[in-house]
């Protein structure tokens, strides 16, 4: 018998991430007429009627998305969010509402990466990132030009939640633009 046996928090932490990530599945892949998880729908609070538990589950969220982008609102999407990324895109809903004239902070649909959309040869990966985070990358074609949507999740009482969105790879952060643009939250 061992006794005063501790495991390190770090290496816990650790094997929980990786069984999270566990449920993998090939890269999801969407298209017209492909099966899509649209019927899953999404409030302004972020809350969405099942939980997403593996980059499985991520990849057919985000591919689903893709079927008809302008179908979801880019302030609410039909994705689970963290708490602070869904404030960030409930104050830039209540000022564009507002209609008070002044400019929204994000002028595009960050689905498509531009403001029309003709999308083909769309992949959606996730990987791992760092402890407790997971990236999906949606590349595609819209209009023939090269686009890439990157997607940080982050893992929350033990499901994933979209906690930014990085348009073109990473030079553009969603979170960040909205936080600019609103200092008060």
């Amino acid at each position: 018998m061992i006794e005063n046996f501790s495991i390190p928090t770090r290496y816990l932490q650790c094997v929980l991430a990786a069984l999270a990530v566990a449920g993998c599945s090939e890269p999801a892949t969407g298209a017209q007429g492909e099966s899509s998880a649209s019927g899953r729908t999404a409030s302004s609070s972020g809350a969405v009627d099942s939980p997403v538990t593996n980059s499985g589950e991520i990849e057919r969220r985000i591919a689903a998305l893709y079927d008809d982008p302008f179908a979801n609102d880019p302030l609410d999407p039909a994705l689970p969010l963290t708490p602070d990324f869904n404030r960030l895109l409930a104050a830039e809903r209540v000022a564009v509402q507002r209609n008070d004239g002044a400019p929204r902070a994000i002028e595009s649909n960050w689905l498509v990466a531009g403001q029309d959309a003709e999308i083909a040869d769309l992949a959606v990966t996730a990987r791992p990132g760092e402890l407790g985070e997971m990236i999906a990358t949606a590349t595609f074609r819209n209009f023939g030009e090269p686009q890439t949507v990157l997607y940080l999740w982050k893992l929350r009482t033990g499901e994933w939640r979209l906690d930014d969105i990085y348009v073109g790879g990473d030079e553009q952060s969603v979170a960040e633009t909205l936080t600019a643009a609103h200092p008060d939250l």
